[in-house]
């Protein structure tokens, strides 16, 4: 991460480590994932997506300059500024060698290229850019090209290249799309040509200027993960405003550059950023101080310094508000089902702080766009209450 100097790729500031576990400290950008810039908006009017695809498709350029690919792109991991500006996150599953073969079947279902599926060795740039084609889809559409609730039919249009062609977009981006969803890797165009493409051009200075990053020490505290955000509930999130039309200097050794998006099949968990709040034995002073480590992945959040079980309550008043099926595992953890779809909203310690509480939510079972579309609203109506 060192190495990857972009406006294009979230910076790495710096690590901690203690006896257990590393931390890295990075970039705080804003303005949530590009998923769910997608899922809020239905779908990206051309203009704009030609701005947001060509600043991914820079950023993949500028990696694969460096002679690393990323592996598992998708929208999740592509998360946008208050400008609009979209950068790449999550190199957990980066090869440093991308002028080496691979041989692992890596990334995420949707996004995988069909030379992955083979378990032959392949080359990481196509497959990178095939993850871009997966993108450009969901970002012009709304959908993604696959039925990803059946595998195995999945798998086959994956393999052969088969999708639903797109309505109402222009013959240049469909064009585009087809080129990179060539199931043949030594047929794709690659990411100079998507770059050169017709539909990419007049399309200049995609990036706007850096603005100087501070801290400023403030009663509110605000966080975005999964991209969902609030600052102590308030609803102060800046609109994603227009793109600056300066340029930004190309790094040394990047004539050409390029991008990725969704969802995975098994990585390693990562360290949690909560601690769970086990309230089955402890007294109020107890469950304000916070007890054993959460082994959850947090996929989307929100904060607030007062007392647990305030927010608790809080949290309770607003799914019974959205006419929610709940059941309360324990005064600190809900089981929330919508038909198919179950999750989980627990209240926990933020790693770190003493009396910094947030609800983590995590879906159990169910689609990833019904998950969003759950969980948000639920967001909105816990602030209102």
């Amino acid at each position: 991460m060192k190495r990857l100097d972009y406006p294009g790729i979230v910076k790495f500031i710096d690590y901690l480590e203690d006896e257990g576990s590393y931390y890295l400290v990075m970039e705080y950008i804003s303005g949530g994932e590009l998923f769910d810039y997608i899922i809020s908006h239905t779908r990206v009017e051309e203009s704009l997506a030609k701005r947001i695809f060509k600043q991914i498709a820079y950023s993949v350029g500028y990696i694969h300059s460096k002679n690393i690919v990323h592996r598992d792109l998708k929208p999740e991991n592509l998360l946008m500024t208050d400008s609009t500006t979209v950068k790449i996150i999550d190199f957990g599953l980066c090869s440093i060698e991308a002028d080496k073969p691979l041989t692992n079947k890596c990334g995420s279902p949707i996004y995988i290229s069909p030379e992955a599926l083979t378990g032959e060795p392949y080359m990481g740039p196509p497959a990178d850019v095939w993850a871009l084609g997966v993108i450009l889809y969901a970002i012009v559409d709304g959908s993604v090209p696959w039925n990803y609730k059946d595998p195995e039919e999945m798998q086959k249009q994956i393999s052969t290249g088969s999708f639903l062609p797109i309505d109402n977009i222009s013959d240049e981006c469909r064009e585009l799309i087809v080129a990179i969803l060539n199931p043949d890797p030594s047929k794709r165009i690659d990411i100079t040509g998507i770059l050169a493409h017709p539909w990419l051009f007049g399309i200049r200075n995609v990036f706007p200027h850096s603005k100087p990053c501070f801290v400023q020490r403030s009663e509110n505290l605000s966080l975005s993960v999964g991209g969902f955000s609030s600052s102590n509930f308030n609803e102060n999130q800046q609109p994603l405003g227009s793109l600056y039309t300066e340029s930004v200097p190309s790094p040394k050794n990047d004539p050409s550059q390029k991008v990725t998006l969704q969802n995975s099949p098994e990585k390693q968990k990562i360290q949690p950023r909560s601690i769970s709040l086990n309230v089955e034995n402890m007294n109020d002073d107890e469950i304000r101080q916070g007890a054993q480590k959460s082994s959850n992945v947090l996929l989307s959040q929100t904060i607030s310094h007062r007392d647990p079980m305030f927010v608790a309550k809080k949290l309770e008043n607003a799914i019974i508000s959205a006419n929610i099926a709940f059941e309360k595992e324990n005064p600190l953890l809900y089981t929330l089902t919508d038909n198919d779809l179950q999750a989980q909203a627990e209240i926990c310690r933020l790693q770190g702080f003493r009396n910094i509480f947030i609800i983590s939510f995590k879906k159990i079972k169910g689609d990833d766009f019904k998950y969003t579309n759950f969980v948000s609203p639920l967001l909105d109506a816990f602030k209102k209450h």
